[in-house]
């Protein structure tokens, strides 16, 4: 390639990214996208097949760009499916065919990955990927789940939980929720902790700051279809002493165990939710390509490797083995010849290309969307989208304790009991433009797809279908500046919700 220009280029191939590509070119920008991933739109093209829209959720789809995807899906499921379930391959297409119908320019595959920008003042200019190869830009929009062009360009960003004080956030910080005390052994031998479990923080209060992050794990598209069942392959990397902590709470005898379940999508199959890489998935939102592979390759072995003991080991029962073998992989999913790959490492065939991320580094912008604004000042004069998913915290550690003179653990940051649970209902709320903006002293002619968040606020705002809405509008905002030949902060934002409203944006729900 060389080197291009754009009025508008998106780094990312989040579906929010490929969102706000199409929105820019719609106004007439002239967009390009690119990422280092060779498949484009995930989590929905690695296993995500139930799109979470939260209490009000289907009530605020809208009905521009974010909602044509679920048409588009619908559709070519045969027109009579869940508007929000799909399956991945599909997904892949109609994202492809999303850029190319508005007239994106792709830029996809490991040579693409951002290593540089340059910037002039508080101006950034262009980004240089891994080839060589530079784009320039007017405006820059960063679609990644690690905000990795922010962080090029020296934008502040944060990982891991603020405590309960920097924001006055009641469920921020340190949680440990003691009625999930749950029996174990959680030590080797030699009495180390064994992986999964972590020791309960010397001298930590609860609320108090650390730099957790909510697990992630695997979004697995599964089917019981036996012409297209492909049963787990035994890891290259297999180690089960990853997944001891797993093997020692199972009922392994018990006939009528089932070790997981799958929400049905669409064409037999089904979305296995999972949880993989307590503790150590902290390191993936700051690390580099070494980190970010290790921790890959290392979730990738926990988890295929359970999935092949339960289907192939003889402690399991054989009742409970069946049902691992008829409700495994997909024959027809994650196709990279004879494995899946990605920048990160190489699997086998049927698993995703990328793991699954509830959280990694976030934008400390213009505003920064906390606890109270999912729950009280849900409402913003300059919103540009609306969410409306739970505060949805999932578990950041299982802490190794003693109870009562009981070994076991519990559940730092997701209870079991409601009104302790880091998980709470939330009205729909709105999101503002400012949240999609860096400081002005670090940044003039950027944007993020992921609002601005705490660690609290973002288990709600994290939430795919929400930011593929607030995408849109951030796409139509550079497009705007861009054709207008204005500076971002110079656009009026009525005039900007007048133009959303009208394509169908939803930027107000009142239930």
């Amino acid at each position: 390639m060389g080197a291009a220009t754009f009025d508008v280029f998106i780094y990312g191939s989040h579906p929010g990214a490929i969102v706000a590509a199409c929105a820019a070119a719609q106004r007439g920008a002239k967009v390009g996208i690119g990422h280092h991933a060779s498949h484009i739109g995930a989590p929905f093209s690695a296993g995500l097949g139930v799109t979470d829209l939260g209490r009000y959720g289907s009530k605020m789809l809208g009905s521009w760009i974010p909602n044509s995807f679920f048409t588009r899906v619908t559709a070519a499921s045969g027109g009579s499916r869940n508007l929000t379930r799909q399956v991945p391959w599909l997904s892949e297409v109609v994202f492809g065919e999303m850029l190319r119908f508005y007239g994106v320019t792709p830029f996809f595959g490991p040579t693409y990955r951002a290593v540089s920008v340059a910037k002039t003042g508080q101006t950034t200019n262009s980004v240089t990927f891994a080839s060589g190869d530079v784009i320039s830009f007017t405006v820059g929009i960063d679609g990644t789940d690690e905000q990795d062009l922010l962080a090029l360009a020296g934008c502040t960003l944060a990982t891991g939980r603020e405590s309960a004080a920097q924001y006055g956030e009641s469920l921020a910080g340190f949680y440990p929720v003691w009625d999930t005390f749950t029996p174990a052994d959680c030590y080797d031998g030699l009495g180390n902790l064994i992986n999964g479990y972590s020791a309960y923080p010397d001298g930590a209060s609860p609320g108090d700051a650390d730099d957790t992050m909510q697990v992630g794990g695997w979004r697995l598209a599964l089917t019981r279809r036996p012409d297209n069942v492909k049963l787990v392959a035994k890891p290259s990397n297999y180690d089960p002493s990853l997944f001891e902590y797993l093997r020692r709470g199972a009922p392994l005898g018990d006939p009528n165990w089932r070790p997981y379940g799958v929400s049905w999508t669409n064409f037999g199959k089904g979305d296995m939710n999972d949880d993989t890489g307590f503790d150590y998935i902290k390191g993936w939102g700051a690390g580099d390509v070494a980190a970010r592979s290790a921790i890959f390759m290392k979730m990738y072995a926990e988890k295929a490797g359970w999935l092949w003991f339960l289907q192939n080991d003889a402690s399991v029962n054989p009742t409970t083995q069946a049902y691992c073998r008829a409700l495994s992989l997909c024959r027809d999913e994650h196709l990279d010849g004879t494995a899946s790959s990605s920048i990160y490492g190489v699997t086998q065939t049927g698993w995703p290309y990328h793991i699954y991320l509830r959280d990694s580094r976030r934008l400390v912008g213009q505003y920064v969307m906390k606890q109270d604004d999912l729950q009280v000042n849900t409402t913003k004069a300059d919103t540009l989208s609306v969410g409306a998913y739970s505060i949805d915290n999932h578990t950041h550690r299982l802490l190794a304790v003693t109870k009562a003179g009981v070994a076991g653990y519990i559940r730092d940051g997701l209870g079991a009991n409601p009104d302790t649970s880091v998980r709470q209902v939330v009205p729909g709320y709105q999101i503002p433009a400012r949240a999609a903006r860096p400081l002005n002293s670090e940044s003039v002619n950027l944007f993020t797809i992921t609002p601005s968040s705490s660690a609290v606020a973002m288990s709600s705002t994290r939430i795919d279908y929400w930011r593929m809405a607030f995408g849109a509008a951030v796409g139509l905002w550079a497009a705007k500046a861009v054709m207008e030949v204005t500076a971002l902060d110079s656009i009026s934002i009525p005039a900007l919700q007048t133009e959303l409203t009208g394509l169908g944006h939803v930027i107000s729900y009142t239930p």
